[in-house]
């Protein structure tokens, strides 16, 4: 027998080692790993309601559990529901905690649906891993909200841009127990309305009701929304909600309306100055019934409201609302038009940016030459008001208050034109010495009462009375008998004559 001789083997651990190797250069490959060293799964997602009513409020439960071989801990840092597709999350929670190797922690969220009908939705877990790697997980979840629940249909009547539409929501109890406390508000996009909440004391089980509504669309189309907040007999608070899109493709074209401008004056500051609102009718008829509102938040208003029978066809009228605001700015006004056209009462509401401007230079007085003398127990104070500002200054008084030895008084200036002038003397009584006088001047600028006051120091002067010393002068007599003396030479100067 032949003897061979044994081959040895080729050594295969160093050829797999170094495919692993080049494995791991790959790229990704890194990535993969560190996803994988997370070790954190959504291991179930279970809701407190099998089947909720429209509104009801239940509680989405998420457990996430770390695998038991992984080591360190994970932080979550959100967990949030979203429908499947889409992007609009119905509830988020965000720093949630960790979770260590072999633990499960499970997070409540808390969602609602206002519609019936089956709700496909996916619930994502955000989180860290311990090396620091971002990591993401979701799950389905699929929840039937029950047909039997309150429902809400929305109708609008010939809706029509501008012009008031009738808008009714029906509501329907289809549950099993009555609802109390009913509150339907009604509210959209592109749309006004008219006293926009409604309630009811109860509605029984079957029973239906419909809520009538005033509307004004400002585009087509536009988008009502309407919620349906109730209690339930076990004292819960729930909301329904419904939407409609009114209009596509058969409002009329919002230009087909009147149209309406703001314009503000400049005025002072605290001064009564004109809003003027322009309504331009641009249709090929009359419009009848006019009235326009104004208000703003931000500015006080003497009149809010103007009347008009008719606006004829293509002509404008102008219409002021006098208000005042306490500083000068920008400042949002609100306008409402309504008006008849062949019969149908419409309504433009728009809110303008307006402009409550102050002149650059208003009036203002300035005081020069100003003296004041006192001789014996008056008083006289002297000066010139200069009006440096480029409006007319009005009213312009000079005062002393009077106070202490100095009695009060006052003179009238009158108007002072812009860069006009005006010099006075203001007199009074002083019952001992002051060195100096408060002088006040008060006057009106653009509606606006200003007021100053500046100090004048007052200079004394002596009274010279004639000399009673000294001889040889005749003797001081009474005027009176002076008098008396001329007569009588004058009479016996007639007897002689």
């Amino acid at each position: 027998m032949t003897e061979r001789s044994a081959r040895p083997r080729p050594a295969r651990a160093p050829a797999l080692f170094a495919l692993l190797l080049v494995v791991a250069a790959l790229p990704g490959a890194a990535g993969l790993a560190s996803a994988d060293d997370a070790g954190v799964a959504i291991t179930n997602v279970t809701v407190s309601t099998e089947r909720p009513s429209p509104g009801q409020l239940v509680e989405v439960r998420t457990t996430v559990r770390k695998a038991g071989n992984r080591s360190g801990t994970a932080e979550i840092t959100d967990i949030y529901v979203r429908p499947e597709g889409g992007s609009n999350e119905r509830a988020r929670v965000e720093n949630v905690g960790t979770v260590a190797g072999g633990q499960s922690l499970t997070v409540p969220l808390s969602v609602s649906f206002g519609s019936p009908g089956v709700k496909q939705l996916r619930v994502f877990v955000v989180g860290r891993s311990a090396d620091g790697g971002l990591f993401h997980r979701k799950y389905p979840l699929t929840v039937v909200v029950d047909e039997n629940g309150p429902g809400l249909n929305i109708k609008a009547e010939n809706p029509s841009v501008g012009g008031e539409t009738a808008v009714s929501v029906n509501v329907t109890n289809g549950a099993s127990e009555r609802l109390r406390d009913v509150r339907l508000a009604v509210n959209g996009s592109n749309v006004t309305v008219e006293n926009p909440e409604r309630i009811a004391a109860r509605l029984e089980p079957g029973a239906e009701r419909s809520f009538a509504y005033t509307a004004t669309f400002e585009s087509a189309p536009s988008t009502i929304e309407a919620a349906l907040r109730y209690t339930t007999v076990e004292g819960q608070s729930r909301t329904v909600t419904e939407d409609a899109t009114i209009g596509a493709g058969r409002l009329a074209s919002a230009g087909d309306r009147p149209q309406i401008e703001v314009s503000v004056a400049d005025a002072v500051p605290g001064a009564t100055r004109p809003v003027n609102v322009t309504v331009a009718n641009g249709l090929d008829h009359d419009v009848r019934q006019i009235r326009v509102v104004a208000a703003s938040p931000s500015a006080s208003f003497d009149v809010s409201e103007r009347v008009r029978a008719t606006l004829p066809a293509g002509e404008t009228v102008t219409l002021g609302f006098p208000a005042r605001v306490d500083e000068a700015g920008s400042y949002p006004v609100e306008v409402t038009l309504a008006y008849t056209d062949e019969g149908v009462r419409r309504r433009v509401n728009r809110t303008f940016r307006a402009t409550f401007g102050a002149p650059a230079n208003p009036a203002e007085i300035a005081l020069t030459g100003t003296e004041a003398v006192a001789t014996g127990g008056s008083l006289e104070i002297s000066a010139t008001a200069g009006n440096v500002g480029s409006t007319d200054a009005e009213a312009v008084v000079v005062s002393v208050p009077g106070a202490g030895d100095v009695a009060p008084a006052d003179y009238f200036v009158g108007g002072i034109d812009s860069s006009d002038f005006a010099s006075f003397t203001l007199r009074t009584s002083l019952s001992g010495n002051v060195s100096s006088v408060p002088l006040e001047v008060r006057y009106v600028a653009d509606g606006v009462e200003r007021n100053f006051t500046t100090e004048v120091p007052v200079e004394r002067r002596t009274v010279r009375r004639p000399d009673a010393g000294g001889g040889g002068g005749l003797p001081l007599v009474p005027a009176a008998a002076v008098v008396g003396v001329l007569v009588l030479a004058g009479v016996l100067y007639r007897v002689r004559g």
